[in-house]
């Protein structure tokens, strides 16, 4: 509709009609020019009952309450999974911990000549281990394929101080 066309075609609209208006308006259905040609009015009359009422002013209040009701939210829900994330580290390092405690009690019963007995020693604190460095973040360097890792087992009796062994193994995920 052009500016010379409006003041003929355009009507007049009642409290309800206006009512109208503003929630489409609110509801971002338009500019107040494209509002004005669906409800028959003129931009003109639009733009005045939007300023005399308030009604950006109410969209900016409103898009900033709930702007702070979705960032509370989003606040609380990363804090919640912050604190899921933290439980679940705490858990996973616990049970590495008592991995370790049972490899260090069956390291005990092995003899230092049991040498296939130490393999499978090795084998088991792998597992552990590399929870634990995960858990703790400490694999952030690239393993190569063909890494190979070194595992040194101590086989020191109690009574005796003597130093242990070393045997050569792959990573689990080789």
């Amino acid at each position: 509709m052009t500016a010379k066309e409006a003041p003929q075609s355009c009507k007049q609209l009642s409290k309800l009609g206006w009512q109208e208006v503003q929630a489409a308006y609110q509801r971002g259905e338009g500019s107040c020019a494209e509002l004005a040609e669906r409800f028959e009015v003129t931009p003109v009359s639009v733009q005045n009952r939007c300023k005399r009422g308030g009604w950006r002013k109410e969209l900016v209040a409103l898009d900033r309450v709930v702007g702070q009701i979705v960032t509370e939210d989003l606040a609380e829900r990363g804090f919640g999974l912050a604190k899921r994330r933290q439980r679940f580290l705490e858990r996973t390092m616990d049970e590495s911990e008592s991995w370790l405690d049972q490899i260090v009690e069956a390291k005990k019963l092995l003899g230092s000549e049991d040498i296939d007995g130490l393999r499978k020693l090795v084998s088991a604190w792998q597992v552990p281990v590399e929870v634990g460095r995960k858990a703790y973040g400490l694999n952030a360097e690239e393993k190569t394929a063909n890494a190979q890792t070194l595992v040194s087992i101590s086989m020191a009796p109690a009574s005796v101080g003597e130093a242990g062994t070393a045997i050569r193994c792959q990573p689990i995920d080789a």
